[in-house]
């Protein structure tokens, strides 16, 4: 399994290099693939005992974006929350703003777990890097996830905000506008 999802990794990381990757814009219902997540996401949960409590509205609309990548960032962000976590609370708020003149979709993952340090935070999104090398020996992955993820939300014109401490837990947020401006061909 850890050579498929090394291999999966690598394969989408050379593609976004390449400029190989391409996004499938569309309007879909975001409320619908909320729900999808949700679903997807219990069984990781349930893996440490962790009770991850949803908070979004019932509502929330369309996005125009690609659905695809949206449930593969939210999923990978979800999967490294319940892992680091044992025994804990993951929280997945959704909230919209409004950023000159423009909807921002603000898509939070908040765990209770192990936390990092702001050293460890500097470097999480770098290929091929975890935040220790006693992280990676207890908990394992490929250190891309979160490389790939940075560069979807680059290619989806959004930005990833973190916050950590060691012991407290992690907030990874995603920003995304809720329609991506496509540029004219």
């Amino acid at each position: 399994t850890h050579r498929l999802q090394l291999t999966c990794d690598c394969l989408a990381h050379s593609k976004i290099d390449a400029g190989r990757l391409d996004l499938y814009v569309s309007d879909f219902d975001l409320t619908a693939a909320l729900k999808v997540i949700k679903d997807v996401s219990q069984p990781l949960a349930e893996k440490n005992a962790n009770t991850i409590e949803y908070r979004f509205t019932e509502d929330l609309g369309v996005m125009a974006s690609d659905e695809t990548r949206l449930r593969q960032i939210l999923l990978n962000f979800l999967s490294n929350a319940c892992k680091f976590t044992k025994a804990g609370v993951v929280v997945f708020d959704v909230s919209e703003e409004v950023v000159e003149a423009s909807p921002i979709l603000s898509f939070k993952i908040i765990d209770s777990g192990i936390g990092m340090t702001p050293d460890q935070v500097a470097k999480i999104f770098e290929e091929f890097t975890q935040a220790d090398e006693d992280t990676t020996a207890k908990f394992g992955g490929t250190g891309l996830g979160l490389a790939i993820t940075k560069r979807l939300t680059e290619m989806m014109q959004g930005e990833i905000r973190v916050e950590s401490e060691p012991g407290k837990g992690s907030t990874f947020e995603l920003r995304l506008p809720r329609t991506i401006v496509q540029a004219a061909e």
